[in-house]
């Protein structure tokens, strides 16, 4: 049974005491910052434009693993990853972009197609 402790070291010494022999406390934090970037010529409906854009991501990991063994020890793992990865993006859309910032010919901010949305959704799903 788990005592009803007021600090954070203290529920973690008990949860440890109280840990089956080979089961296993995880801890872990994730850190990401996404980049995207595109430039595109619109069109008319059914009258394709272009589409190109870019995309980065890293991503910190920081976890820490305390596992009790058999005779009773706690092991300490800590791991630390950082991943980094990008992509290219062409296309061509349907002429059905929403302009919602542009400045003469220069759009800054638009919409983009439900194609591209489900291409940037697929690549956050695989990273």
């Amino acid at each position: 049974m788990i005592n009803k402790e007021k600090t954070c070291s203290k529920k973690i010494s008990n949860l440890l005491q109280n840990l089956a022999e080979k089961d296993a406390i995880l801890l872990s934090k994730e850190s990401e910052f996404s980049l995207f970037f595109s430039v595109l010529q619109s069109g008319i409906p059914f009258h394709p434009g272009w589409f190109a854009g870019a995309m980065l991501s890293i991503t910190k990991t920081h976890c820490l693993t305390l596992t009790k063994s058999e005779t009773g020890n706690i092991k300490l793992a800590f791991t630390r990853k950082k991943k980094t990865s990008s992509s290219l993006l062409l296309g061509t859309g349907q002429g059905l972009e929403s302009k919602l910032l542009y400045r003469g010919s220069v759009d800054f901010l638009s919409i983009m197609p439900f194609e591209e949305n489900i291409i940037l959704s697929i690549y956050k799903i695989k990273s």
